[in-house]
């Protein structure tokens, strides 16, 4: 069933925790998003639909680069590839500031 506006995004923690979010303010800011991936953002079209329909993954752009940063497991089998660090389900794109 598709993500409607009231449905929290999943952030998957890297260690392995899995939270929900909403914006403040109805869409997700710049600083919100490196708030919840700890730095740059990188977007990663998921190449299958998730569970609640089309959406999109965000990321650490410099996740790879940086010490500190683990293996999220639950991440990596959503998108195909491996990710490091936090990282957010957008389910509903219209969030997207």
């Amino acid at each position: 069933m598709p993500a409607t506006i009231t449905d929290p995004d999943d952030i998957f923690y890297m260690d392995g925790r899995i939270g929900s979010t909403y914006p403040a303010n109805g869409k997700y800011t710049l600083e919100e998003l490196q708030a919840i991936v700890d730095g740059p953002i990188e977007v990663v079209a998921l190449p299958l639909p998730y569970y609640k329909g089309t959406c999109l993954l965000i990321v650490n752009e410099e996740g790879l680069l940086r010490d500190g940063l683990t293996f999220n497991e639950a991440a990596s089998q959503l998108a195909g590839t491996y990710i490091v660090g936090n990282a957010l389900v957008l389910t509903n794109i219209k969030r997207m500031g």
